[in-house]
């Protein structure tokens, strides 16, 4: 078997076009300032590196280029209770992207006890962060002025952030039910989350839709949907057993595997007794049984649009002024939830 051809390294690229290898290097790094090379020398170089698979040492380019190629992403925190929900499948995404333009990403696994202004105590040339609920977690960011991104919260105004169409969201879940037939429509809020996740946008916003839906329907809300003490046993207690709810609708993917194992130790069963659908399309939410129905957050694309936003500071050099992007989501159906009177729609089932 022949041997693999290993890439080949900045001096043999910088020999086979008869070129310095300063010169590739700030041709790759896009120098401009004080450096000008002819346009038919830039394209050859770029066109060998693309072609003969060379990729450059993160060390010795950021050294070239007075960077550390290091992205950190904070507020990893030590929880293994649960599932991977929106911002951990999003900055999977993101570090691929922001691998594939050279750089490379650092975390520490935080304890509850640690600030959550926290800062790397090495240099980097970006943050990401998620969940941010308030601009006030982003001052010590903000005063610094490194360029960082949010993935699911807010940002300050020299920042950018990635959010969720929690509206458009709510009404693809609500309207599919409503068009099943189900008028008693229980939701389990963010239960079991402490007070500082509640202040999350996606709480508020969830739970006025739920309101704004049964209102704009002229039905009435159940009892139970802003207790945020409830365990999942007394919630269905209240909401099928008192309220002859016949679909729940849940905060997140966590609660409802919570709810459903409730479910099945009350002999509760869905979806013949209550229906059950929820927010957060991640594993293992189409291998239950039932499987469930779910609205899909657009995590894939939060990520690649996180990556983007950071490398126009980072790379580019663009000032960012506080924008938010919205992306809106979608509603995977399964067999968790049954109609009522009717069915309706145009939703494509889950394979």
């Amino acid at each position: 078997m022949p041997a693999k051809r290993l890439a080949p390294n900045m001096r043999e690229i910088a020999r086979q076009l008869g070129v310095s290898s300063s010169t590739v290097s700030r041709v790759l790094n896009g120098y401009t300032e004080g450096f000008s090379v002819r346009p038919d020398v830039r394209e050859r170089i770029l066109d060998l590196v693309k072609t003969s698979g060379y990729k450059p040492n993160p060390f010795v380019r950021s050294v070239w280029a007075k960077k550390s190629m290091l992205v950190a992403f904070l507020d990893y925190k030590q929880k293994w209770e649960g599932t991977s929900g929106t911002y951990e499948y999003a900055m999977v995404t993101m570090s691929n992207q922001l691998a594939r333009e050279g750089y490379q990403v650092s975390t520490n696994l935080m304890t509850e006890e640690e600030p959550e202004q926290y800062l790397p105590q090495w240099p980097v040339d970006g943050i990401a962060i998620p969940d941010v609920a308030h601009p006030a977690r982003l001052t010590r960011i903000e005063k610094i002025g490194i360029p960082y991104v949010v993935i699911n919260g807010v940002c300050g105004p020299h920042g950018s952030c990635v959010i969720v169409d929690e509206p458009q969201c709510c009404n693809l879940l609500f309207s599919h039910l409503y068009e099943l037939g189900h008028r008693r429509i229980a939701y389990y809020n963010a239960q079991g989350t402490t007070v500082k996740s509640r202040s999350h946008y996606s709480v508020a916003q969830r739970h006025a839709a739920y309101l704004g839906f049964l209102k704009r329907h002229r039905l009435k809300p159940l009892t139970g949907h802003d207790d945020y003490t409830l365990t999942p046993a007394a919630f269905l207690q209240l909401a099928v057993r008192d309220e002859h709810a016949t679909a729940i609708v849940v905060y997140g993917h966590f609660q409802a595997l919570k709810l459903m194992r409730a479910a099945y130790d009350l002999g509760i069963a869905i979806p013949t007794q209550v229906g059950l659908a929820c927010f957060d399309d991640v594993y293992p939410m189409q291998f239950l049984n039932p499987p469930v129905t779910c609205v899909a957050l657009p995590t894939e694309a939060m990520g690649q649009l996180a990556a983007e936003l950071l490398l126009r500071q980072m790379r580019d050099g663009q000032t960012a002024h506080g924008e938010t992007h919205v992306l809106q989501g979608s509603l995977t159906v399964r067999d968790s939830v049954l109609p009522v009177a009717r069915t309706g729609g145009n939703v494509k089932r889950d394979a």
